[in-house]
């Protein structure tokens, strides 16, 4: 009985697993007048309302570097995030722990 090697096969890029949606998190406004949502532009998130009415979207603020986990409306013209950040919360472990904020 012969032995045979088998050549390992190749790893697919990243971007085969997919990409996070290109639009999350959104939120209806109390008086129904905006949606607030995070999005994807040009590989980046940016959080940004859009006005019902005239079908307008306004980039409010950009949140690459935050882990946006949800948002709210405090208000009709305020909003709430709530983001994690990974840190180490121990010098003894290399276990990386989210902490909400």
């Amino acid at each position: 009985m012969g032995w045979s090697a088998q050549a390992e096969a190749p790893h697919p890029p990243l971007e085969a697993y997919g990409e996070l949606p290109r639009v999350r998190h959104m939120s209806l406004s109390p008086d129904g007048e905006m949606v607030a949502f995070v999005y994807r532009q040009n590989g980046a998130d940016v959080i940004a309302t859009l006005d019902i009415a005239t079908k307008a979207i306004t980039p409010r603020l950009s949140v690459d570097n935050i882990a946006t986990r949800n948002i709210w409306f405090a208000d009709a013209k305020h909003l709430i995030l709530s983001v994690s950040d990974t840190k180490d919360l121990s010098s003894s472990t290399a276990r990386m722990t989210p902490w909400f904020r």
